[in-house]
């Protein structure tokens, strides 16, 4: 073989070695990028999973306890409203209790006046013998 034929030859080889050497380069970057990418896009994935579990925790836990404020408002406005009634309601019971006892006070006084009278009455009046008992 003829010195230029192996010089060919040889550039040759050496061209396809560096086209085939950076094809396995590029491969194996290749793979490396996509395994690094896969891992970070299952890390991002992961992470991403349990910040929506527990946003979905959180929002569940605020819908369950959460009361809107003028839902709230409404309900204590009623509330108020009713503890006003029941104030309102034992004052007037209390009047009328009140009254009902002065009338009861005022009738028992009248009650033991009148016996008082009555008693005072026949002790001022003399008794009388009665007549001795027959046998």
């Amino acid at each position: 073989m003829s010195e230029e034929l192996m010089w060919l030859v040889g550039a040759l080889v050496s061209v396809v070695s560096l086209i085939g050497g950076a094809i396995v380069r590029d491969r194996y970057q290749s793979d490396k990028v996509s395994t690094s990418e896969r891992r970070l896009s299952d890390q991002m994935k992961d992470g991403d999973d349990r910040l929506h579990e527990r946003i979905n925790r959180v929002r569940d836990e605020l819908s369950e306890n959460y009361v809107r404020r003028p839902d709230l408002e409404g309900h204590l406005a009623r509330l108020d409203s009713q503890l006003q009634e029941l104030r309102s309601d034992g004052k007037a019971q209390s009047r009328e209790m009140a009254s009902r006892m002065d009338a009861q006070r005022q009738e028992m006084t009248e009650r033991l006046d009148a016996i008082m009278a009555a008693l005072t009455t026949t002790a001022r009046t003399p008794r009388r013998k009665s007549a001795a008992p027959k046998n």
